[in-house]
């Protein structure tokens, strides 16, 4: 997207963008009546930039990244108080609407999202609703996003299909091509290739490690092999005393990377066949 000759609006609320860190998060307290769920202070996440979130189930580590684009303000059943600055502006400032803020800051969830329209229709909608095209740009910009997911030769003859006949990982992809259209500074991705084909999943990875080298990534994932796979640092959340919440550390040693996964992925599959 960096190199697109379109005039697509950059999202960024600096028009240098994507130097330094993207966000910070100073201190992050997420909590509900019954239990305290995340209790986080001074990570960075770089511009440019691939970091791997890993932990047991039930962690907080959705609800981290839910917190970030603040979509969990919306369930009144959660309290959260956080100081995070996104491009240096606090994201709960005035010159921020939530809105924008998602625009922004893309979620791409573990179980894909289409609408029942077309291929072509689902891909466009977050930008048209943000700016207007020509229809020779759209035409570029369908071309140059399915390009991109790697998805176009797949695609390219039945763009005006519904895009719910498309297999789960073209899904994915056209889901990751539509959030690309905005052009974020930050792509969250909670668990992308938890339901993919190994074949699908091996494509989503070199894509995700293309996207970190002109945006930041935060990755969520169980996946043992996908953290050994893929460059970038790996933080580790991890629970304290049981009143403190969830909190984070980041796993510099690659072996010792590695073998935690290997660990975290076993606790994960032990808790859930339980």
């Amino acid at each position: 997207m960096q190199n697109s000759n379109l005039p697509i609006k950059t999202c960024c609320l600096h028009p240098e963008g994507r130097i330094g860190s993207s966000l910070k998060i100073k201190k992050l307290i997420a909590s509900t009546a019954q239990e305290h769920v995340l209790n986080l202070s001074d990570l960075e996440f770089p511009a440019r930039s691939l970091t791997s979130i890993v932990g047991r189930s039930g962690i907080g580590k959705s609800t981290f990244l839910r917190v970030i684009n603040r979509l969990l303000e919306e369930d009144p059943q959660w309290k959260i108080k956080a100081d995070i600055e996104f491009l240096g502006t606090p994201i709960r400032s005035p010159k921020i609407s939530k809105e924008m803020l998602r625009k922004c800051i893309g979620l791409i969830l573990q179980e894909p999202c289409v609408f029942p329209f077309s291929i072509k229709k689902n891909l466009l909608f977050g930008i048209r609703s943000a700016q207007k095209l020509k229809k020779s740009e759209e035409i570029s910009l369908t071309k140059e996003l399915l390009h991109k997911v790697e998805l176009w030769d797949e695609v390219k003859n039945r763009l005006g299909d519904n895009a719910e006949h498309l297999s789960v990982g073209q899904k994915q992809r056209l889901c990751i091509a539509r959030s690309l259209a905005l052009n974020p500074e930050i792509l969250l991705m909670d668990e992308p290739t938890s339901s993919l084909d190994p074949e699908t999943t091996f494509k989503i990875e070199e894509l995700i490690q293309n996207l970190s080298k002109e945006r930041c990534i935060i990755l969520v994932t169980h996946n043992r092999e996908q953290v050994s796979r893929l460059e970038g640092r790996v933080l580790e959340f991890y629970r304290g005393d049981q009143s403190s919440g969830t909190m984070a550390r980041e796993l510099r040693d690659e072996k010792a990377k590695l073998n935690r996964a290997l660990t975290i992925t076993k606790e994960a599959e032990t808790f859930i066949y339980a």
